[in-house]
C-alpha cells in the first residue's frame, strides 16, 4: 500500500510528492525495538553476570569449607587419638616407676648379692653346733675378689676361750633368686673380724667356681650424706630363722643412734623386720643402695630393730685396709651427733 503526499518545497515554491512505504517504517521499528531489547538483555547478563559468579564461587567456597571443616575435625580426632595413647603410655610409665614397683625391682636386684652363712662347730667329742646368719657379696677393688661382710657374732665360736679345740667350717648359701631357693653353696675364711665393729669380711674359698647369678653388691651409700632422712624407706633382706632369701621393708625410723655398750657402731633404726638370721643381711633404700648391716632388735620393743649405719662400714673398712668397688670414702664422722641409747 502507498500513500501519497503533497508538500511545499519553500526554496521554489513548487509541490513534490513522496512515496513512503509503512511496511517499511513498521518493519524497521520492530527490528530496531527487538535489538534494543536484546542489547539491553544483554547489558542486564552483563550486569548481573559478576555477581552470579560470585554467588557460584561463594557456593563452591563454602563446600570447600565444610570439607575442610571436617579434614579438620578428622585432625583433631587422631590427635586426641595419639594424646590419649601418649597418657596411657606415661601412666603404665609411671606405673612401673612408682614406688612399689621400685621396691619390687630392687629385691630382685639385691638377691643376688644376699647369701646365708651357715656356722658349723665341731668339737673334739664330735659334737656340733650349728648357727646361721646372712651376709653380702661385694667385690674387692685391689683384687677383683669376692667378700662377704656380714656380723662377727654370726662368725664366731662358742668356745671362745679354747677356740683351738674347736673347728669352725663357714659355709656360704647362694640363693638362686628365680625361684628363692639354695642353689650351691662354698666355704670361705674369715679376712678380718672386729668385735667393736660387730663386723666381719669373708673370703670365698676359690676352689669352687662362683655360680653366674652371683652378683657383688656395688651400690652404697656416701656416708657423708646429709639427705639420710627419716621416713626413708627401706629394704631389709637375709635369712631369718632358716627361711632363705627374705625380705622386708619399713622406713627409717631414727638415725645416728649409738649404745653403751658399743660407741664405735652409729645404728640406723628401722622398723623392717628383722630376726635372728637376719644378722649381716643387708639394709637397703628403695634404689638399692646398702645404707646399713642389720644388726640387732631392741629388747622388750616392738619394731625397734637396729642396723650398722653405712658410716660405721666405711670407717671400719679402711681401718682394715679393704677397698670395695662402689664404696664411697668416709669423709667425717657425724658421731657427735648421734642419740645415744642405753641397753
Amino acid at each position: 500500500m502507498q500513500t501519497t503526499f503533497y508538500g511545499t518545497n519553500f526554496s521554489n515554491q513548487n509541490f513534490h510528492r513522496k512515496t513512503i512505504n509503512f511496511g517499511q517504517i513498521k518493519s524497521y521499528s520492530v527490528r530496531e525495538n527487538k535489538e534494543k531489547e536484546k542489547d539491553k538483555k544483554e547489558s542486564i547478563i552483563k550486569q548481573i553476570g559478576v555477581p552470579l559468579s560470585l554467588i557460584a564461587n561463594l557456593g563452591l567456597g563454602i563446600n570447600s569449607c565444610n570439607q575442610q571443616q571436617q579434614i579438620n575435625n578428622l585432625q583433631t580426632n587422631i590427635n586426641e587419638s595419639k594424646q590419649l595413647i601418649n597418657n596411657n603410655a606415661q601412666f603404665a610409665k609411671n606405673l612401673e616407676s612408682s614406688s612399689l614397683n621400685q621396691i619390687a625391682r630392687t629385691i630382685s636386684e639385691i638377691g643376688p648379692s644376699t647369701v646365708g652363712i651357715a656356722n658349723l662347730e665341731i668339737n673334739e667329742s664330735g659334737a656340733s653346733s650349728y648357727s646361721e646368719g646372712s651376709g653380702i657379696i661385694v667385690k674387692e677393688k685391689t683384687t677383683g675378689d669376692l667378700l662377704v661382710i656380714t656380723n662377727q657374732h654370726v662368725i664366731e665360736t662358742s668356745s671362745a676361750k679354747d677356740k683351738k679345740k674347736n673347728k669352725s667350717d663357714l659355709i656360704i648359701y647362694f640363693y638362686n633368686e628365680k625361684n628363692a631357693a639354695v642353689d650351691e653353696t662354698a666355704c670361705a675364711e674369715v679376712v678380718v673380724a672386729d668385735k667393736d665393729y660387730d663386723l666381719a669380711v669373708l673370703r670365698i674359698s676359690s676352689d669352687k667356681k662362683i655360680p653366674d647369678f652371683v652378683k657383688p653388691l656395688t651400690k652404697f651409700r656416701n656416708p657423708a650424706e646429709k639427705d639420710f632422712k627419716r621416713g626413708e624407706f627401706t629394704i631389709a633382706m637375709g635369712s631369718p630363722n632358716f627361711v632363705k632369701n627374705t625380705a622386708t621393708m619399713g622406713i627409717i625410723s631414727n638415725k645416728n643412734i649409738l649404745l653403751d655398750e658399743i660407741p664405735k657402731i652409729n645404728f640406723i633404726q628401722t622398723d623392717a623386720a628383722i630376726n635372728p638370721g637376719n644378722s649381716g643381711g643387708p639394709l637397703v633404700d628403695q634404689n638399692g643402695y646398702l645404707i646399713g648391716i642389720n644388726n640387732r632388735i631392741l629388747k622388750d620393743a616392738q619394731g625397734m630393730n637396729l642396723a650398722i649405719s653405712i658410716e660405721s662400714i666405711a670407717k671400719f673398712l679402711k681401718e682394715n685396709n679393704i677397698q670395695l668397688e662402689g664404696i664411697m670414702p668416709i669423709q667425717r664422722s657425724a658421731l657427735n651427733q648421734s642419740t645415744r641409747i642405753a641397753n
